[in-house]
């Protein structure tokens, strides 16, 4: 928006032309309210200085098409109209009403009309024939002259006034133009404005709202002033063009006959040749002073409706929920329900419950959920506790036989096990007689052909099992020594002959589990951590370096879940499994993300098929965040969260029945060579409860691992990891917990080979009698151009140095380091910004530096690099700025005088922001030359206030230190009664919806309130005028002020749907005396409630 204008204080127009009708003249429009006039190619006017016949000082056109400050046009003539006025603006090279230098001269407006290019038919004319005059005999003339030695714009006869009544209805004035980069000379330009009764206009010469006409600006000089002629710049015309060149486009003041002019509608965006332009039913002038809906959007509020449809059926258009029942009022019709009433049926339950039960609109109201009972009759109460009521429910029992088909099958819809046999009815036949006593099994409590009635269960069913607990093997009669090597070399024959038998699985799909297991659980529990460098099983807290990784591990468990009877016997459950885990990761800064499927090549046990058939387990994906660096921080720390997907074959012991979560916490510290790992996670799973009445659940994994290298290749590592059980329950016979021992020999800089082994610790379940592992790891640097770092020797260490700066901390790319060391220079080297600097230095060993970037200080010291340090060290070298500011000082303190704990933060860009010394009530701020910052400062329990600071230079162009005292005063705002009472007026920019930044804290106050008081649903942001200038104006004026204050409580955090802002203009004054402290009573925005939770107001 540009700067409002400044009146020069002669007002000479204003004060002499009109002075009959001096109290009727309009108001003048805001500066931002004005459009440019356009030429036929639809570029705005434009004049160069000096280019008329006799264009000097204030009677030089000048105009152009990128001078503003925001680069756009600068244009000579400009234009606007409201309901009764036209105003027109040339733009002037100098000041004529300069003190010093004071114009004589003519000033006016050439009108072609009808606008057929043919020259001028009637122009306005304003003189002053001496210096020591005001603006006299402005004339309204037309042209009856025809003269084809003369061009139609130089008219040296003087043309008898058109209309005298209509001379003295003409208002005119100067004003400063908004500043630009570059004025047309060195001193500041100007506008001329000229505003005349639209009514007159059209009485005199014709010119009706949708009357076409075009424009154009000339002036004269001394020479002609009292003939009141034309000769010394035509607007838009170079030197020796013609008038048929410099005239406008064409113009209508309200070409559609909306109610809106032209140049409001350009403003507004709406189509000046159509009445309704977003095609909605409504008029754009309707749309926008009566039913405050937005004229180029169909459905202002978004919920389905045009506009014109919404005022039709009674609905409110700028309220997307008209009944405030949770669904839109679009929503509404197109459901049947009426958007006028909560619950249109009357049934006790709220239009926005039956639509989230079941929004097809064909769905019965009376029976959402299509079961054929009534839905008020069914109630709201959850039946079968499934987290949906009954009347939503179309199995209310819950027994997987829908509710409308138990009729017919004889069964109790509110009985879950009509017949009492333990089988629930969605599991019985309606018309099968297993027992052939004549009666359906569903009705049936005998309906096993055999003895006891009930069903036996099945193959692979738990429930077959009774006497004895679930647990691991570890502790089994099966001994480790003596199968320990002759198991793994089967597992890897079976993983050859089962080749081709897993390649095909793979091919076609492995089948996902089945829902007819009784109990559906993984008892294979292991699984070797992504990416690891040192551990298998246990997570290290750094991610590693950056690229991309993959690895497949080949892994054998013996009896990991077994059924041990209480007799001593035993029954494997999962006898023995084979797994192969394929992985691939990626790592991009501080975070590694993967992905891990095991396929099961074999696996033996109770149900299962003898012949040990593939079988998918449960895909999963996993994120690990690091957050502290082991080379840096005394302890490395990360955070990882994982996801399982049921694709595991749970009905044999290998998947989850559902989507798992696990979510863990990482350490690791470095112990010289050696390294230390901690791991402690949570998982969430579908619980399941066992026969032995474990609840296999939520889950907490832990574990502890420690690495030692035993050579330059070569490292060994033991790990312990476990679970612990959430949900109750006794698991088994104990918690488990296994023992992993492993070697990894990095075969290169590339590839890593693990092997190893391990045995269950305890007997819980998963803990296996044994373990036998191998894996392979492929590390890749993805779209490394460089050679492979060359290997370390025992005192060597890698060093990482980045050159930051120490005002923000980044990066300073192109920054030069010497590196010394015994005096003696070892290189000179450019940093790189976004790697730093990689160099192999001596551990122990101290180097000086010499440090050096554009813009900041050159810095010469030490760098010392710890002697327990691992192969991998990083360091950041800080630099200070050169640059010089504002060094600001915002002192806060309360009413008393005492200083006051606060916090200081800029609106928008700015300094970050900082708190109050609580001591000084002192917070400092670092401005850049040139920077104007809005402030916002904020204690507990008193009322925010805002100020404004520049960071400067003096008239010597020095910039110096910036100081501003601040008291925060008590909240200014409360709720008293049925308003909001403020203890100050809002303030605007004069004439403008623009909040003076010293009234936003109170309007923050106002948000507070409303955030304390969540009982107030609607309030009423009612803004005011006094009554100078037009009715329409302030009606205008007080609604865009109301508009402006409520952005202002929505951006402060008050939902839009508790605002409701509209403009009363001068309607409802205070005090209806014509003093200036009445017209300051009356400017107001007053904030009443007008719902509040259960009623209104």
């Amino acid at each position: 928006m540009r700067p409002q204008p400044r009146i020069w204080s002669s007002m000479a127009a204003a004060i002499a032309l009109a002075m009959p009708a001096l109290s009727s003249a309009a108001a003048w429009p805001d500066d931002a309210d004005w459009v440019d006039v356009l030429q036929d190619d639809g570029r705005p006017v434009a004049d160069s200085p000096r280019d008329g016949t006799r264009a000097l000082d204030g009677v030089d056109c000048v105009g152009d098409l990128t001078g503003s400050a925001d680069g756009g046009p600068r244009a000579a003539l400009r234009w606007t109209a409201d309901a009764d006025t036209l105003f027109f603006r040339m733009m002037l090279d100098t000041n004529p009403e300069d003190p010093i230098d004071i114009t004589v001269g003519t000033w006016g407006l050439l009108f072609d009309l009808p606008a057929d290019g043919a020259g001028w038919d009637y122009a306005f004319k304003a003189s002053r024939f001496e210096e020591g005059d005001e603006f006299l005999n402005v004339k309204l003339v037309e042209n009856s002259l025809v003269d084809s030695g003369v061009d139609d714009w130089l008219d040296p006869h003087e043309l008898p006034p058109l209309d005298d009544t209509l001379d003295s209805t003409v208002v005119i004035r100067i004003v400063e133009a908004e500043a630009a980069p570059t004025p047309f000379s060195n001193d500041a330009d100007f506008y001329i404005d000229f505003q005349v009764d639209r009514d007159r206009l059209d009485t005199t010469f014709g010119l009706a709202a949708d009357s076409a006409f075009r424009l154009a600006g000339a002036t004269g000089d001394a020479d002609v002033v009292r003939e009141q002629a034309f000769n010394a710049d035509l607007c838009g015309a170079a030197l020796g063009e013609t008038l048929a060149e410099a005239l406008s486009a064409e113009l209508t003041i309200d070409g559609d006959l909306d109610g809106l002019t032209d140049p409001q509608e350009e403003l507004l965006g709406t189509d000046p040749d159509d009445e309704d332009t977003d095609g909605d039913g409504l008029s754009d002038y309707d749309e926008l002073h009566t039913h405050g809906t937005d004229p180029v959007e169909a459905d202002t509020d978004n919920d389905g409706l045009d506009d014109g449809e919404e005022l039709d059926l009674g609905t409110v258009p700028t309220d997307a929920d008209s009944d405030d029942d949770g669904v839109h009022d679009g929503a509404e019709v197109d459901y049947g329900t009426s958007p006028l009433d909560a619950d249109s049926d009357d049934d006790g339950l709220s239009d926005e419950d039956e639509y989230l039960c079941n929004p097809d609109p064909a769905s019965d109201p009376n029976d959402r959920d299509g079961d054929g009972r009534r839905d008020e009759e069914e109630g709201v109460g959850d039946f079968d506790q499934d987290g949906k009521p009954s009347w939503c429910d179309d199995d209310d029992d819950g027994d997987g036989l829908p509710t409308r088909e138990e009729p017919g099958c004889g069964s109790d819809p509110d009985v879950a096990d009509t017949d009492g046999d333990g089988i629930l009815d969605g599991d019985e036949s309606c018309t099968d007689d297993s027992d052939g006593d004549g009666i359906v099994d569903i009705l049936d409590p005998t309906d096993d052909p055999g003895e006891g009635g009930g069903v036996e269960p099945g193959p692979g069913d738990l429930d077959a099992l009774s006497g004895g607990h679930l647990a691991g093997g570890s502790c089994s009669a099966t001994g480790l020594g003596a199968s320990l090597v002759p198991t793994f070399l089967a597992f890897l024959a079976a993983g050859w002959r089962r080749r081709r038998q897993l390649a095909g699985a793979t091919a076609v799909g492995v089948a996902l589990p089945g829902m007819a297991g009784a109990q559906e659980l993984n008892g294979q529990t292991f699984r070797p951590a992504l990416g690891e460098d040192d551990f298998v099983r246990i997570e290290d807290s750094d991610v590693g370096e950056q690229g991309a990784g993959a690895a497949f591990w080949l892994h054998h468990a013996d009896d990991p879940l077994v059924y041990r009877f209480d007799d001593g016997g035993e029954e494997p459950i999962l006898d023995s499994v084979g797994t192969l885990d394929l992985q691939g990761w990626g790592v991009i800064g501080v975070a590694r993300f993967g992905v891990n499927l095991p396929v099961h090549p074999y696996a033996t046990g109770f149900g299962l098929d003898s012949d040990g058939s593939a079988h998918l387990g449960d895909l999963s994906t996993h994120l690990r965040v690091e957050l502290a660096d082991r080379q840096k921080a005394p302890v490395g720390f990360a955070l990882s969260a994982g996801l399982g997907f049921p694709t595991g074959d749970g009905t044999a012991w290998l998947g989850d029945p559902g989507l798992s979560t696990t979510v863990s916490a990482i350490a690791s510290k470095n112990l010289g060579d050696a390294l230390l790992a901690a791991n402690l996670g949570f998982r969430l799973r579908p619980a399941e409860t066992l026969p032995d009445d474990t609840v296999w659940g939520q889950r907490v994994p832990w574990g502890l691992g420690l690495m030692v290298p035993a050579g330059d290749r070569v490292s060994l590592t033991g790990e312990v990891a476990g679970e612990l059980f959430v949900n109750g329950g006794v698991a088994g016979h104990g918690l488990p917990v296994e023992l992993t021992g492993s070697a990894r020999v990095k075969a290169s800089d590339t590839w890593h080979l693990v092997a190893g082994g391990g045995t269950g610790l305890t007997s819980g379940m998963g803990a296996p009698a044994y373990r036998l592992l191998f894996g392979v790891q492929g590390h890749f640097d993805i779209g490394q151009t460089t050679a492979p770092a060359p290997r370390l020797g025992a005192k060597e260490v890698r060093a990482t140095l980045n050159v930051v700066s120490k005002e923000n901390g980044k990066s300073l790319g192109g920054a030069t380091l010497v590196v010394k060391s015994g005096g003696k220079a070892v290189g000179r080297y450019t940093v790189p910004a976004d790697s730093g600097l990689t160099l192999t230095l001596e551990r122990g060993q101290t180097y000086g530096v010499v440090i050096a970037a554009p813009g900041h200080q050159e810095v010469e010291g030490v760098l010392t690099v710890p002697a327990d340090v691992g192969q991998e060290w990083t360091s950041s070298l800080e630099l200070s700025p050169l640059h010089q500011g504002c060094g600001l000082t915002v002192v806060v303190l309360d009413q008393s005088g005492s200083p006051l704990a606060a916090k200081v933060r800029t609106v928008g860009e700015g300094p970050a922001p900082t708190d109050t010394d609580a001591a000084t009530g002192a917070a400092r701020m670092e401005l850049l030359p040139g920077d104007a910052v809005e402030l916002l400062v904020t204690s507990a329990g008193l009322s925010p206030d805002h100020i404004a600071v520049a960071c400067k230079a003096d008239k010597t162009g020095q910039l110096s230190n910036i100081r501003r005292e601040v008291v925060l005063q008590p909240p200014r705002a409360r709720l008293a009664g049925g308003f909001i009472q403020i203890d100050e007026k809002i303030q605007f920019e004069t004439d403008s919806d623009i909040i003076d930044y010293r009234s936003r804290g109170i309007l923050d106050d106002v948000a507070r309130v409303m955030a304390t008081h969540p009982e107030i649903k609607l309030l009423e942001v009612q803004g005011h005028t006094d009554a100078r200038g037009s009715e329409v104006h302030n009606l205008d004026l007080s609604k865009r002020r109301a508009i402006s204050v409520a952005r202002y409580l929505q951006r402060a955090g008050v939902d839009a749907s508790r605002l409701r802002p509209i403009g009363l203009g001068e309607t409802n004054p205070r005090d209806t005396s014509d003093t200036e402290a009445a017209h300051e009573a009356n400017r107001r925005v007053e904030f009443v409630v007008k719902q509040v939770a259960g009623g209104d107001q």
